[in-house]
Order: structure tokens, then C-alpha cells, then sequence
């Protein structure tokens, strides 16, 4: 498993010059700004340096300032992404749950393709053990949970209350102290979800892509050749422009026709070149705005390099992190267990919790019989039930959940202990012929 961010400390991220400040956009910039600012002067005084004794100081000066503002732009850029926009909460954190939904990287480019640029991460969200019970809806079996229904809610505060251990999984995050951080908690997605474990409060989990580590490497060669790059970028900027203006537009312009169009049919066809319509305007105004942003020096640097590292870089994939690279892919209402670092994501300005990067994923059992059979139970495989039911409420379920999820994060901390690993190097416990066929015997090697 690949690991491209690294998580800061609450008290190192307060202490950073941003404070408190979380959001997507802001705190790239300023520290990108901040990072500009320091590297031009160093480049002007070395450029200045180079060019003194030929006479051309001034001209050095002038390009050396250029090269550094443009290099410390992506520097301070990827410097935010990767080590300032994630803040530890608990290393190895265990979590077990069932699939709500995944978000392919592939995926992101149709919602948002300035993300799609940057963020290559595989996600997938958990609704956490025990909220897995199924309700019968319209003569139909359904989950309780459902991602986009906000028919029935959940409050964090009853997760909360609940004698789970999601509840210590899901909760804001606090200092050593016992007090909450004074930062946002609205749970992934914010408002935009229910406020249930389908949506909401369901946790987020990312398995790293290269997409921003790839960007980084191709922009500060970009950056370092000056004019030159420079020029290039703000082609990059009226590009990425254009896409992400052409999408949006289109976007804006079909759902806003069918919201008022009243015709079914006719509607279809009418929207879509309503929404043709869009999209040119938007590539348009899309590619004007890019060009701009693209003239700042570095900047020009950072969208052309996603461009070019949308073409070579590997996005996150299961088998990233799967004990067997050939098992397989995971689906939504699939049982799984998940551990990873917990960290709180400080680059939305919702904020939540989420596991990232993942570090291990591994199927407990397959969706079928619990799509399949409405009254599924099994203690083995994620134990769920409707909150409020009499199972939910009982001590029984309690243990038989407390029993679940503790065996597999024994498990896996014995798997990651010191002792284990040592014990597994040892010659007594390594072979190359399955034991069903060698009996396990082992022969000490001929010295």
C-alpha cells in the first residue's frame, strides 16, 4: 500500500499559520502565496548572483524571482494538499460496517472535474455495525439506512448515546483534555445528506491514488523551466477551464430545463440541447476564467500537470490493500473490515472523521443471503438491527456486537504486533509447500 499524505497533529495544525481556517480552496492558495513569496526572494537573489558578473544582474534578478515564485507556488500548493489538509485522530483505527456506496475516481470527473483532477483516491463509505437493519417499506425490504432518503434520521447524538463502538468511531474529535475541537463537525457531506448512518454520518474511507504526488513531480519541472512553462500553463489553465466549464454547464443547464420543462418527452429532447447550449457557454466562460488563474505563475504549473498526470498515474484500487491482490472487488451492503488511520479532513469546510489512507481491507462475508433474506442474521457477519427494535435494545445484541467487532480488531493488532512478525520469520513457520501436502515438516538447511 502506497501512502502519498501524512496526517498533522491538532495542536502542529493550529500552530500552522492557517489556525483554525479549513475549506477546499483558501488554504491552498494563501500557503501557496506564503511558500511564492519566500522562494522569489531567494530566487531573485540568486538569479541577481548569477548574473552580476556578466553585467546582467537586474535581468537575473527578474528571472530568478520568476522561477522561484512559480516553483515555491506548486511547492506551497502540494505542501497544503498532502501534509496540512488531514489531521490525526488515532493510528490503526478498527472499523467494521456494511458498503452504503462507493465513489470510483473515475466517478468524480461528472460531479466535480476540478476534484477529478487532483483527487484520484478510491472512497467508499461504511453505515457502521450495528446499523444494518432492514425495514419493510411498500412491501419491500429495505435498509434502514438508506444513503439518499431522509424519510427517518439519526442524529449523531444518538449514535453518540448508543452503547456501540461506532459511537467512539463517529464522534467529534477531542483534545487530551476531553474537549471537543473547535472546529467544524458536520459529518461527511454536511447537509447535503440525511442525518443518518446511510449518509451523513456513514464513514469515509480512502484508499490512496498517485494523482496528486504525480501532479506535484510534473508541475515543479514545469515551474522550474520559467517563460516557458509559464506559457504552457496558462494553455494548461484554458483547458481545464474549458472541461470543467463545458461539464458544469451542461450540468446547470439540463437540470434546471427538466425542473421547469412539464412536457416528459418533449422535455428529453428540449434539455438536452438546453444543456448543449450550456455547456458551450460554460467551455467558454470556463476557458477564460482558467487562463487567468493559469497567468499566476505556478498555478498555470498545477493544472497542466493534472492534465498530463490524468494520463500515467494509477488511481486507488481494492487490491491496493486486500491481503490478496487477485480477491477481488468489494459491493455496496457488503460486510467488510476496515483499519487505517483515522484523521479528521480539514480541505471541506462540513468536516468529519474518516479512514485514510486505508490500510487493510478485507470481505467478512458477501451480500447475498442479507439482500436476499429479510429476516438475516448472523452474528458473524456485521450483527445489525432496527435502532429501537427489542435486539437493538437488548443486552444480548450488545455483546453479541461488542463479541463481533473486538475479534477482528484483536486480530488484526495481533496481526501488526511485533511478536507475531518475529514469530512468523522463524524458520519453524516458513514453508513453500502448503502443509496439506508437506505435512508442515521443516528441514534445517545443509551447512
Amino acid at each position: 500500500m502506497a501512502q502519498y499524505t501524512r496526517c498533522a497533529a491538532f495542536d502542529d495544525f493550529k500552530n500552522h499559520w492557517q489556525g483554525s481556517s479549513q475549506g477546499t480552496v483558501a488554504p491552498l492558495f494563501f500557503n501557496a502565496m506564503t511558500q511564492a513569496l519566500k522562494d522569489m526572494i531567494i530566487g531573485a537573489l540568486a538569479g541577481g548572483a548569477i548574473g552580476s558578473p556578466s553585467g546582467n544582474a537586474a535581468a537575473g534578478a527578474v528571472v530568478g524571482g520568476f522561477i522561484g515564485f512559480s516553483w515555491g507556488f506548486v511547492d506551497g500548493f502540494c505542501d497544503e494538499w498532502l501534509n496540512w489538509r488531514l489531521i490525526c485522530v488515532r493510528r490503526d483505527q478498527c472499523v467494521s460496517g456494511r458498503v452504503a456506496w462507493i465513489e470510483t475516481a473515475g466517478a468524480k470527473f461528472g460531479d466535480n472535474p476540478i476534484e477529478w483532477l487532483f483527487d484520484n483516491d478510491l472512497s467508499f463509505n461504511l453505515r457502521l455495525v450495528p446499523y444494518n437493519g432492514k425495514e419493510l417499506v411498500n412491501g419491500h425490504w429495505r435498509v434502514e439506512f438508506p444513503k439518499d432518503d431522509s424519510s427517518k434520521t439519526y442524529g449523531l447524538n444518538q449514535i453518540v448515546a448508543d452503547p456501540f463502538p461506532a459511537a467512539d468511531v463517529l464522534r467529534k474529535p477531542r483534545k487530551a483534555d476531553g474537549t471537543e475541537w473547535d472546529l467544524s463537525y458536520e459529518g461527511y457531506e454536511g447537509a447535503d445528506w440525511p442525518n443518518h448512518p446511510g449518509g451523513r454520518w456513514s464513514l469515509h474511507c480512502e484508499i490512496e491514488g498517485n494523482g496528486m504526488h504525480t501532479l506535484c513531480t510534473i508541475a515543479k519541472v514545469l515551474a522550474a523551466t520559467g517563460p516557458l512553462g509559464w506559457a504552457l500553463g496558462v494553455i494548461g489553465g484554458a483547458i481545464v477551464g474549458a472541461v470543467a466549464g463545458a461539464v458544469k454547464g451542461y450540468e446547470w443547464a439540463h437540470d434546471g430545463c427538466k425542473d421547469v420543462c412539464p412536457v416528459p418527452i418533449l422535455c428529453d429532447v428540449v434539455c438536452v440541447i438546453v444543456g448543449v447550449v450550456g455547456a458551450i457557454v460554460g467551455a467558454i466562460v470556463g476557458a477564460i476564467l482558467g487562463a487567468i488563474l493559469g497567468a499566476i505563475p505556478g498555478a498555470g504549473s498545477i493544472f497542466l500537470g493534472g492534465l498530463i498526470s490524468s494520463f500515467v498515474r494509477d488511481d486507488g484500487s481494492f487490491s491496493d490493500v486486500a491481503d490478496d491482490p487477485e480477491s477481488g472487488n468489494i459491493e455496496d451492503e457488503d460486510c467488510v473490515f476496515v483499519a487505517g488511520d483515522q484523521v479528521y479532513d480539514a480541505g471541506h469546510p462540513e468536516g468529519w472523521v474518516e479512514i485514510h489512507p486505508v490500510r487493510h481491507l478485507q470481505k467478512v462475508c458477501y451480500r447475498d443471503k442479507f439482500i436476499e433474506d429479510a429476516d438475516f442474521f448472523d452474528p458473524s457477519c456485521c450483527p445489525g438491527a432496527l435502532t429501537g427494535s427489542d435486539r437493538f435494545r437488548s443486552a444480548e445484541f450488545r455483546s453479541q456486537v461488542d463479541v463481533y467487532w473486538g475479534s477482528w480488531c484483536k486480530a488484526y493488532a495481533a496481526s501488526r504486533d511485533p511478536g507475531t512478525i518475529g514469530a512468523q520469520q522463524e524458520p519453524g513457520n516458513l514453508w513453500y509447500t502448503h502443509p496439506l501436502i508437506d505435512g508442515c515438516g521443516y528441514q534445517a538447511p545443509i551447512r
